[in-house]
């Protein structure tokens, strides 16, 4: 079955709305990035200085709307919180929480 979003275009807003979170994230901290914009890795660290890769999947026709899917390799997974003021940012808060 197909996604019902495969053939639907991003808007503009999709596009500002991620470049503006990734310059307040910091390009630095972005591991990957696909070509459509859509998954995106961000690097954290723990307090032993331990690297975690946090992977973030946007549906790009309703974010914010949707909640990003995200995953990680952690023995237990944050309770992610999100409504629609939330942001790219704020997951990694909550990861990072985890993680410290």
């Amino acid at each position: 079955q197909k996604n019902k979003n495969e053939n639907k275009l991003a808007t503009t807003n999709f596009y500002n709305r991620l470049l503006s979170e990734l310059d307040d994230i910091g390009w630095s901290n972005l591991t990957f990035l696909s070509p459509s914009l859509e998954t995106l890795a961000f690097k954290l660290n723990d307090r032993k200085s331990r690297i975690h890769i946090i992977k973030v999947q946007l549906d790009s026709i309703n974010y914010p709307l949707t909640p990003p899917l995200c995953s990680a390799e952690l023995p237990e997974l944050p309770l992610i919180s999100w409504t629609t003021n939330s942001s790219i940012a704020s997951i990694l808060d909550q990861f990072q929480k985890q993680v410290s």
